[in-house]
């Protein structure tokens, strides 16, 4: 059978949220003689719980459900952390895991529930600025 739009929609519109509690190891590469700038390499792992809203439509019927706690996930991470200034940042990171989603939301139904795992790979590249809040 082949899966056409009018036959079924599934996606997780608002995207697929991992809040998660991560664990990062750290490693200074290099720093300036003032330190004002430095390379740093990290590793680590995360876990949490994946909270999508699920947009699913059948035979054109369905909702955009809620956002509703779906499941779990769990994976690993490395980067590097380039510091600039003392005060911005550079960094890019690696992630891999596991989304095991055992309670879907789909037709707004609360008997209407779906599944769904598989393996993810993520980059990410983020700029920003640190700060100490005490000495």
């Amino acid at each position: 059978m082949t899966i056409t739009p009018d036959f079924l929609q599934y996606e997780h519109t608002d995207g697929l949220n991992l809040i998660s509690f991560d664990a990062d190891h750290y490693d200074r590469l290099w720093h300036s003689s003032n330190e004002r700038c430095a390379i740093d390499a990290f590793m680590g792992a995360h876990a949490g719980m994946v909270v999508p809203r699920t947009d699913v439509r059948l035979y054109g019927k369905g909702m955009n459900n809620r956002f509703h706690v779906a499941g779990w996930g769990a994976g690993a991470q490395a980067g590097l952390h380039f510091t600039l200034f003392k005060a911005l940042f550079l960094r890019t990171t690696l992630r891999g895991g596991y989304i095991d989603l055992l309670d879907v939301l789909t037709t707004g139904d609360d008997a209407d529930r779906a599944s769904q795992h598989f393996w993810y790979t993520q980059w990410n590249v983020a700029l920003g600025a640190q700060f100490r809040l005490h000495k």
